[in-house]
């Protein structure tokens, strides 16, 4: 952009809730490479009823009224990124 350089990267972090049934949830966290890069704590992959109704009811909630007024960040939550 205008031959600015970069001061931001992306890690590669993604996150796949998996739905294990009897409304529980394993939040896999990962980034490049397939290496763990877990937000809440660590062994994420037991099934757990915390995550499902993070899934039901906090994710969409957030998509919904807070992501579109841009106040929301991702895994930073409500705190913006400081780039390098």
């Amino acid at each position: 952009m205008e031959g600015q350089k970069l001061n931001a990267a992306y890690t590669g972090y993604n996150s796949c809730p998996l739905f294990v049934g009897d409304k529980k949830l394993m939040m896999i966290e990962f980034k490049y490479d397939n290496l763990p890069n877990e937000t809440f704590y660590s062994g994420q992959t037991t099934p757990n009823w915390m995550f499902y109704m993070m899934k039901k009811e906090v994710f969409p909630w957030v998509y919904f009224n807070v992501m579109p007024t841009g106040r929301w960040f991702g895994r930073d939550m409500f705190s913006k990124p400081t780039y390098f």
